[in-house]
């Protein structure tokens, strides 16, 4: 009752008498699990254990009240549980908000998890000095929600709550489908308004997408900013909430007048330090439960998974940031993500749980990959063998994984997840450090030809019709990751004059084509201040610069030819007798005469010419998440 009374309106515990220096209250005290679940502990008259303890084969501990003096102007004890939403209203500025815990077993982690607790337990009932008990009662990886009226959104005027309602639909209709990332059972609109980062993050990320509140989008994105983000690292802040607000706010990061000032990968970075503060990472919880059992069994389930969700997509975006960053990737494997090949198999699964659990079993075969490759000697058994397997492999993962959700738009994300890593797989000999040397030819024979067929498969999902859809409503990577397969293209063209494997015309109009639907899904996807108008824009003066400089290397080729006619008609007559050009005359470049590819140092050369393209056609391909 008093517990209530405090969280409805502040007031102080029950005004009836109680001794002054005795505890709150004299009736048995709860167990640490019962407590931090809040429901109540029952326990039978005899047994040491309570009930739940029991049935949940959990350990069951009560700690000792701890004796002194308090009142309605002291601060509870360490162990109340604080409802965030309430503490929010009763806070009034930052540097007033009081720092909450929330138990990690509220959100599903269990106890022995923490291995503060033995130290705990070490201490428990054996009289004295309580002070060790309560030092270590709040666990390492306990919730800390932001608090604080001033950074709701709603509270805050930057919208409405009609405005609110419109923006969290929307983005549960179109944006969380492609995200997978909220469970519509757990996140409807009561729920994220407890939570004002994931709510402000969530009516940002709708706003750049919807028409009529299209202006709201840059005052939430600076509400993030300048207030959310502060007051989380300058309080230490961290929830599940958090982790989820941060990965959509670096998903659907705004474009930035220059590189230096994207700040998407220290989003990100900061959602893994608050995940991993939270555990999130330790282990697959949610297969231990029993998915026949009532109600509440599966609403726990649920948050189960959703903390297991938070942490597969976090690793997703980590490891697709740091490709596009130029960073090697820091997040772990071990735990939730070698544990998750049948994790989307749940009767409690959403929509896109599947495709997120192919997706970083792909990434992890990616990986294998390129441990394999670095394992070999570069020479032509070992790239041929290397090039089969990983091209099995992949072969292996889509037959394993093409009817995980037989849906055209999931399909799509397949398909195109599978040629983006086919090209990484390619790429990779081409960078590998032997591949500056003079015996490169065998290496660039092999590969070359293979990885232009990677290449167009890939820009040609980007342009199919399902994918186009998608891009209306996509966050950035699917963008930028096209964007650096659309150059890769371009730089293939410019081996076309020497090489009659090079297709061309295909290849520029794929690129042309990928720029087109960039365009067209600009006018949905941010408007000309959004990433795919940018990169439409990029594609497209790209294609100018290409075409003019072919405009020019004819120019000078029929200047050359000109001035080869007039050397010519200068001779005698008796030197245009000479017979055909010895094997010696032939130009380096042809074909031989059994068919075979004769590739020079000076083409890979000219196919990473610039310094930038060679450091980031392996780390920064980037995957869409």
């Amino acid at each position: 009752m008093d517990d209530e009374r405090r969280r409805r309106g502040g007031a102080g515990p029950s005004t009836s008498p109680r001794p002054a220096g005795g505890p709150p209250s004299s009736k048995a005290v709860s167990c640490g699990e019962c407590r931090r679940q809040k429901v109540r502990c029952v326990t039978e008259v005899g047994d040491h254990k309570c009930l739940r303890c029991l049935r949940m084969r959990r350990m069951c501990i009560r700690p000792a009240p701890i004796s002194r003096p308090w009142s309605s102007s002291t601060s509870p004890p360490p162990t109340q549980e604080h409802d965030e939403g309430r503490e929010a209203e009763a806070a009034t500025n930052g540097s007033k908000a009081k720092r909450t815990r929330r138990s990690g077993v509220e959100l599903g982690l269990p106890a022995v998890s923490n291995p503060l607790r033995l130290l705990a337990e070490a201490g428990h009932g054996h009289g004295g000095d309580t002070s060790w008990l309560s030092y270590f009662s709040d666990g390492v990886f306990d919730s800390r929600p932001e608090v604080g009226r001033h950074l709701d959104p709603i509270a805050g005027g930057l919208v409405t709550e009609e405005q609110a309602r419109e923006l969290h639909t929307f983005f549960m209709v179109n944006l969380n489908p492609r995200t997978t990332l909220l469970d519509p059972e757990i996140y409807t609109f009561e729920h994220i308004g407890r939570h004002n980062a994931l709510s402000t993050a969530i009516f940002f990320a709708a706003a750049r997408f919807e028409t009529k509140t299209h202006s709201l989008s840059k005052p939430l994105e600076d509400h993030l900013r300048q207030h959310v983000i502060p007051h989380v690292v300058l309080y230490d802040c961290a929830t599940i909430e958090l982790v989820i607000a941060f990965l959509i706010y670096g998903a659907y990061y705004p474009v930035t007048p220059r590189v230096i000032d994207d700040r998407s990968w220290s989003v990100v970075c900061h959602a893994a330090r608050m995940a991993t503060e939270l555990d999130l990472n330790s282990r697959i919880h949610s297969s231990s439960l029993d998915e026949t059992a009532g109600m509440a069994e599966a609403r726990l389930a649920r948050h189960y998974r959703t903390r297991e969700r938070t942490w597969l997509n976090l690793w997703l975006q980590e490891q697709s940031f740091a490709n596009k960053t130029g960073r090697l990737p820091f997040l772990a494997t071990r735990g939730v993500v070698d544990q998750s090949r049948e994790w989307h198999r749940s009767v409690h699964a959403i929509e896109g749980d599947g495709v997120v659990v192919a997706h970083v079993q792909l990434r992890l075969l990616s990986m294998r990959c390129q441990e394999l490759f670095e394992r070999l000697r570069t020479s032509d058994e070992n790239i041929e063998y290397y090039l089969e397997r990983a091209e099995a492999d992949v072969e292996a993962w889509s037959a394993l994984h093409r009817d995980i959700e037989p849906t055209a738009k999931r399909s799509a994300k397949m398909a195109i997840y599978q040629q983006h890593i086919r090209v990484m797989i390619l790429v990779m000999p081409l960078q590998h450090p032997q591949a500056s040397s003079s015996s490169t030819a065998p290496l660039a024979n092999s590969t070359l030809p293979r990885l232009q067929d990677a290449v167009l498969a890939y820009l040609a999902e980007v342009v199919s019709p399902a994918m186009q859809q998608e891009a209306r409503y996509s966050h950035n990577s699917l963008f930028t990751a096209a964007s650096y397969v659309a150059v890769l293209a371009l730089r293939l063209v410019a081996l076309a004059g020497r090489h009659a494997f090079v297709r061309a015309d295909a290849l520029t109009k794929a690129v042309v084509d990928t720029a087109r639907v960039f365009r067209e899904a600009s006018r949905d996807n941010g408007g000309k201040g959004g990433v795919a108008h940018r990169h439409a824009e990029y594609l497209e003066w790209l294609i100018s610069r290409q075409q003019q400089a072919q405009q020019q290397a004819q120019q000078q080729a029929q200047q050359q030819q000109q001035q080869q006619q007039q050397q010519q008609q200068r001779q005698p007559i008796e030197n245009n007798r000479a017979s055909a050009p010895s094997e010696s005359t032939v130009l380096p470049y042809e074909p031989k005469v059994d068919g075979t590819l004769d590739l020079q140092q000076t083409d890979l050369d000219a196919l990473f010419a610039d310094v930038d393209f060679a450091s980031w056609v392996q780390r920064f391909i980037e995957a869409d998440s």
